[in-house]
Parts: structure tokens; C-alpha cells; sequence
């Protein structure tokens, strides 16, 4: 029954979304969720390839390979050059059809994964099998725990079905290493698990990440932390690396130990916040790629990224979602006013994102922007090989600089450059942190030498958090939410109608915590817009957890406090502070640090 509902679908092409879904479908939720092993979306890997351009010359891995997604659609990716070398056209049926030697050889020689879940495993052996490739070295093995390789090599079982793929990889280890710690890669993309900590001693000792400053070892550490140093070791000098990161890795304060140990040993390629919808349904935590090359300046030993002290990063915010909020996919339709879906030439329905220009047949996005910065910047991996010399593919490397296309996509997408030096490693380094609305503003600021300003947090005598509420229906204090703020820069006792209220008894439990006072600030918390609100005449407001409470303002005029920060320097500011995780929210930290102007020259 099944078959014959089957035999009449394509399922032998480069699109595997029909593949993948039945095979997230056959990977039990519970396990995958326990330490975030979640499918990266095609989308997502597709602009990773095309970020990182893989050539057939060199080797690539996935050291959490779950489906093996990044793999399969690497060799998708050489596999086309290699046929456009060769004056070959792939046909509809591109994963079945008949390819040269050279297809067959890099499969076999040059492409790896590694997964600790044996399931997993067992998916992405047969995934490959379908994409038309049976010898892909696919491994189960845990990353991580390498000290254990070699007892676990050793089971009968495993070298069975292993053995020919773990042969390949040891050769790819440093000449004279006999341990698993490093390996000689130039490509490697992986989306690892970044739920649950690590706490086996033995395993954190092995990490240098795993260490406090005062050189003792944590007790436990994030999984996804282990896996940012573990990916470094597998790279040879000049390799690069694109990994999918939670968002707390590129704005906690607490991981600027993280952020240095990768610029000390890498040149930051990009940050390419994803969208939050990404990985719904399972889980909607806020995640971005983070693309690198490891500094080298030996022609000999890898691909040339000498080391520099400053340098342009690319930083680009995915703006079309390509899921709705319940992780449901958003298609592209053929017209604004239609209701038909664009097909693209497998009669596949085109996910609706701005990662890339999906076979011409949208715009480009920014996965071409990135190509024209690589292009400009002279990256190793998209530079254009000298006129004498033999270049692998012909123009495989992209083709000269574009200025003017640059420009144009810099326009149109949330896109921008940004010096190294003028990042702050130890605050933030998140793709919404540097939105081009923000820089703006930051530069018209310089222009107009706004004269010596001072942090919020001098003009007030504290600011706090909200206890947690119990919420009633009457009472005599009003109670004010977020949408208040909004909705009213001051409160007055004309409002009082219009406001919840809250019983007087819950006023004296609270302690005065919860409450502020005549001419006290509140400032929105969570969601979307940041504004601030003025306590004009009320004697006593109760505030929801949605909101911050500032008290006591002074050396300041409270009303030309809250003009400021409704007007766009203000406001501006709010705005890029907020930190997204499962939704936007502002912190005590970054309030009290909105630079406040007096006048301006």
C-alpha cells in the first residue's frame, strides 16, 4: 500500500525536504528534544554551502551531522561544478542520473560525518543512499568523548560497518599524531545539539573552554560550547567553519571568554542571525550561524587567511521568516494578488526566505551579498586564481567583484559591515545588534558631535525588575502593563478608568517593590517596541513583570528624560538593546547603559 501511494512521487532529485520530514517523523521527538537535536531546515544549509563554496579538492566534515544535511547538500554543490567543469547538464533526476568519476571520487575520498546518536546515524547512511551516494563516511561516534575512540573502534559490530570511513578519517590527522584531538580539515558546517550541559570531569578537563579564569574547571558546560572548540581542532590552518549557535553565545556578557577564544584563533567571517520561527515547531529558541576562517600565514599548510588586527565582518539579519509562528512553512506565490505558489523546476513549492536566490527564480539574498563581501574582501575561497594559473573549475571561484550589485543588495537586505575594532567582544556581537538603522544613527550622532553624554543609569537612584504578581480584577492601585506604556507616555489619574487595578492589601505585601511613584519612569520590557512612560501624578502604580520600574530620577529633568527617549535617539537605542531569545526583551544591564544627550552642536 505503501509503495504504490508512493511510486508516482519524485523523491531521486536535489530537493530532499520529503526525505527529511519523514525521516524527522521516524527520529523520536522526546530523545531529540532532550539535548536539542533538531534537522536544520534545507534553507539554512544551502546558504551555508553557498557561503563556504566547497571545492573538490578539499575535505569536509559535520561533526554533529544529525541527517546529514550540510553533507549531502555539499556534494550537491561540488557535484554541479564538477558537471559544469565537464560541459555536463544535470537533469531533473539529479541525484540518480549517471555522473562522472570525479562526482564518485569525492564522494568516497573527501566528505564526512559524525553523529552520537546511532539512529541518526542509521538516517543519514540511508539519506545518502537516496541522494545517490552509498559510500559517504557517515560514522557513529560522540565528537566530543574522543578519548574513547579507540575502545569503541575496536567492538566487532561497529568496525563492521564503520571501518572504511574511520580508516579515511585518521588520514586526515596532522603527519605524526596519533591521538584524535586534531584533524586536517578545510570545510566544516554543523548545527550541534545546544541543549543539556556536559558535566563528566574527565570529558570538561580535556577542553580549554571548560576553564574558569582562574584556571579551575567548570562542574558542567554547555554542550554547544565544547562543540565551538572541538569544531576549531578539526580545521587545518586557513580552513573555515559555518556553525549554528544559540543566540545567548553571541549577547551573554557571560560568554565573552567564548567570543575572544574563537577571534584569537579565527577571522570572524559573519553572523547571520536566523530567523526566531526557524526551527519551530520544536523549539523556538533564537539561533544565528557564525561563519570563520582560521588564521593562517603559511601558503604550505592550508589556505592563506594571514593574521590581521582589524577587519570587516559581515552582519545580516534573516528579515522573511520561511515559517510562520506554529512552524509551518511559508511558500512563495507566483504574484502579490495570486493565490498559486511559485514552482521551481523539480515542480517543488520555494520556501519564502531571504538566505539566497533560489534558482534564479527569486531575489538575491544573503547568501549573494556575502559571495560580493568575500569577493571584495579577497577571502581565500572565492578569490580568483592568477591568469597562469590552473583554477579547479572554470570561474568555480564566482567571478570578479560587483560593486554596483553589492551595493544594490547592501540596500535591499539587513546587511552590514562592521570593524572588527569597533565590536565590543565583551557586550555584544550578535546581526541585530548592528541592523543598518542603528549604525545610522550611531554615525549621524558622530557627525553631529553630540557633546558628552551620560549613561541612564547615573540619573536614577535604582531601577528594578518587577516582583512576580498575583492578579486581581478590583481593587484601588492601578496596575500597569506594557501596552500601557505604549498607549500613554504619562500616567495621570485621568486614566485611572482605563487601567487594571490592584487591591490595596497586594500593595502592602509587596513591600513597595512593585511600585513607583510621582514623577518614577517605566520602560517596556518585552516584545517589539521599547517605550517609555512617565508616573505624572499618581501617588502609587503597581507594575506588571512586562515592564522595568526606574525610581528616584535626578539631575535630570524627568519630562526632557522621557522626550529623549521617545524621540529617535532614544528610542533608537531601547530598540537595539533588546536581546531575542524565544522573544525580544530589555535587561536592567542594557537600560541603565542608553547614552543620554544633553543638546547637540
Amino acid at each position: 500500500m505503501c509503495v504504490s501511494s508512493l511510486e508516482n512521487v519524485k523523491l531521486f532529485n536535489s530537493n530532499l525536504d520529503v526525505i527529511d520530514e519523514a525521516f524527522e517523523y521516524l527520529i523520536n521527538q522526546s530523545s531529540k528534544g532532550e539535548k536539542g537535536q533538531f534537522f536544520t531546515p534545507r534553507y539554512v544549509i544551502d546558504m551555508c554551502v553557498k557561503m563556504l563554496n566547497p571545492q573538490e579538492d578539499e575535505y569536509m566534515i559535520d561533526t554533529a551531522a544529525g541527517s546529514s544535511g550540510f553533507p549531502v547538500h555539499t556534494i550537491f554543490h561540488v557535484w554541479r561544478d564538477i558537471l559544469d567543469d565537464e560541459g555536463l547538464q544535470a537533469s531533473h533526476l539529479f541525484s540518480l542520473e549517471e555522473k562522472p568519476p570525479r562526482c564518485k571520487e569525492y564522494v568516497e575520498e573527501k566528505v564526512f560525518a559524525i553523529d552520537f546518536d546511532e539512529k541518526a546515524v542509521r538516517v543519514a547512511r540511508t539519506l545518502n543512499l537516496i541522494a545517490g551516494d552509498g559510500q559517504t563516511n557517515v560514522l557513529h561516534l560522540n565528537t566530543l568523548d574522543y578519548e574513547l575512540w579507540d575502545e569503541i573502534t575496536k567492538q566487532e559490530e561497529w568496525d563492521d560497518i564503520y571501518h572504511t570511513g574511520f580508516r579515511r578519517l585518521k588520514k586526515r590527522r596532522p603527519k605524526g599524531n596519533k591521538d584524535y584531538r586534531e584533524f586536517q580539515f578545510d570545510v566544516l558546517m554543523a548545527n550541534p545539539p545546544f541543549a543539556g550541559d556536559i558535566k563528566e570531569p574527565r570529558m570538561i578537563a580535556r577542553y580549554e573552554l571548560a576553564k574558569k579564569p582562574n584556571g579551575k574547571q567548570y562542574n558542567k558546560i554547555g554542550r554547544d560550547i565544547l562543540f565551538i572548540e572541538r569544531n576549531l581542532d578539526f580545521l587545518k590552518p586557513g580552513g573555515r567553519m559555518a556553525i549554528v549557535l544559540p543566540q545567548g553565545r553571541f549577547n551573554n556578557s557571560s560568554d565573552k571568554n567564548i567570543r575572544e577564544f574563537i577571534a584569537e584563533r579565527c577571522r570572524i567571517l559573519a553572523v547571520v542571525g536566523l530567523h526566531g520561527n526557524t526551527f519551530k515547531p520544536h523549539t523556538g529558541t533564537k539561533t544565528s550561524v557564525l561563519l570563520v576562517q582560521k588564521w593562517n600565514d603559511d601558503p604550505n599548510v592550508g589556505a592563506l587567511c594571514p593574521r590581521q588586527d582589524d577587519y570587516n565582518i559581515f552582519f545580516a539579519t534573516m528579515r522573511k521568516s520561511g515559517k510562520d509562528n506554529s512552524g509551518e512553512k511559508i511558500y512563495v506565490k507566483k504574484g502579490d494578488d495570486s493565490p498559486e505558489l511559485l514552482l521551481d523546476k523539480h515542480k517543488h513549492w520555494i520556501v519564502d526566505h531571504d538566505l539566497y536566490n533560489h534558482e534564479g527564480l527569486k531575489e538575491d539574498g544573503i547568501a549573494e551579498a556575502f559571495i560580493e563581501f568575500a569577493k571584495k574582501e579577497k577571502l581565500s575561497f572565492f578569490e580568483i586564481p592568477p591568469a597562469n594559473a590552473t583554477p579547479l573549475f572554470k570561474g568555480g571561484r564566482g567571478g570578479s567583484f560587483d560593486a554596483l550589485k553589492y551595493q544594490g543588495l547592501m540596500d535591499r537586505l539587513e546587511v552590514a559591515e562592521v570593524k572588527f575594532s569597533e565590536v565590543d567582544l565583551g557586550d555584544r556581537f550578535d546581526a541585530e545588534y548592528f541592523w543598518k538603522d542603528s549604525l545610522a544613527i550611531e554615525e549621524t550622532l558622530k557627525k553631529r558631535n553630540a557633546i558628552p553624554f551620560k549613561q541612564l543609569g547615573t540619573f536614577v537612584a535604582s531601577a528594578f525588575y518587577p516582583a512576580a504578581t498575583q492578579y486581581y480584577e478590583f481593587g484601588d492601585t492601578p496596575f500597569i502593563r506594557c501596552v500601557d506604556c505604549i498607549n500613554y507616555p504619562l500616567i495621570t489619574h485621568d486614566q485611572d478608568d482605563l487601567f487594571e487595578k490592584l487591591p490595596y492589601s497586594f500593595v502592602e505585601e509587596s513591600k513597595g517593590i512593585n511600585l513607583l511613584k510621582q514623577g518614577d519612569m517605566i520602560i517596556t520590557k518585552v516584545g517589539s517596541p521599547c517605550y517609555a512612560s512617565l508616573v505624572q501624578d499618581h501617588n502609587i502604580v503597581a507594575l506588571s513583570r512586562t515592564v522595568l520600574g526606574i525610581k528616584e530620577i535626578k539631575n535630570i529633568d524627568p519630562y526632557y528624560l522621557l522626550t529623549f527617549l521617545r524621540c529617535n535617539y532614544g528610542f533608537s537605542q531601547l530598540y537595539r538593546a533588546r536581546e531575542l531569545t524565544i522573544q525580544y526583551q530589555l535587561t536592567l544591564a542594557r537600560v541603565k547603559k542608553i547614552r543620554i544627550y544633553s543638546h547637540f552642536k
